[in-house]
């Protein structure tokens, strides 16, 4: 073999070598592309898992859990196709029967004035709302959802979130009325008041408002009574 053939065999030796290691280096980087891909999708399910499974029930309307449950379907779809996996199968089994069970609450009760029983709980509702909101505002700039149905849904869970903001003033009054008497709190059982009937479309709350309805009178009349009592007792000294 001449110079020339063997300067031939070393350069088609070195292009196939750098053909092979290009090749390589494609896999290499669409391999890690697509793992890159597979774990922005499952930090986008865990979002979205998050919500389902501790956004109190009360806030949970069957339009936004249906939602929430397709945008996961989807996402999962994407996740098989990027990577075929029986767990990931199993995932979207689990999505599959969920959208069968509707999840039920207790109903307030009739002389309860509050959903939540304490303002930790409200509060930690009124941060679920925000994040539940956060989702939506992604899963429309992922275009997972509409704006129409994005918007529509925010407006009803700022609703939820005005409610939990009212327990989280009457759970105050409560606290207030318990320490210092029936009239230091009225004006925020009033203020409350006001809120839930402006909520109150759906009817959804009349229990609550009445409740609170009734609440207010026993505190007016028991204001009045020991303004009556403190009348009598400074006729008394005089």
């Amino acid at each position: 073999m001449g110079p020339t053939e063997t300067t031939a065999v070393i350069l088609i030796g070195v292009a196939i070598m750098t053909i092979a290691a290009i090749a390589v280096q494609q896999a290499e980087d669409q391999r890690r592309e697509r793992h890159i891909k597979i774990l922005n999708l499952l930090e986008q399910t865990r979002g979205i898992e998050h919500i389902l499974l501790n956004l109190p029930v009360l806030f949970q309307t069957p339009a936004l859990r249906s939602c929430l449950i397709n945008a996961l379907k989807r996402i999962w779809q994407t996740i098989i196709q990027l990577e075929r996996s029986e767990k990931h199968r199993y995932k979207l089994d689990e999505l599959t029967a969920m959208e069968s069970v509707e999840p039920s609450d207790l109903p307030l009760s009739a002389n309860n004035i509050t959903y939540f029983s304490d303002r930790n709980s409200a509060m930690q509702a009124r941060a679920m709302i925000r994040e539940s909101v956060q989702i939506l505002a992604q899963l429309h700039q992922t275009q997972q959802i509409q704006q129409t149905t994005a918007y529509a849904l925010a407006m009803d869970l700022k609703r939820g979130f005005k409610r939990c903001s009212v327990d989280i003033t009457l759970l105050e009054a409560l606290e207030q009325t318990e320490d210092h008497g029936p009239r230091v709190a009225l004006h925020k059982f009033r203020g409350a008041l006001m809120v839930l009937k402006r909520l109150n479309k759906d009817h959804s709350l009349s229990q609550q408002i009445s409740n609170i309805r009734q609440l207010i009178a026993k505190l007016e009349a028991e204001a009045l009574a020991l303004m009556g009592q403190a009348k009598v007792e400074k006729t008394n000294r005089h």
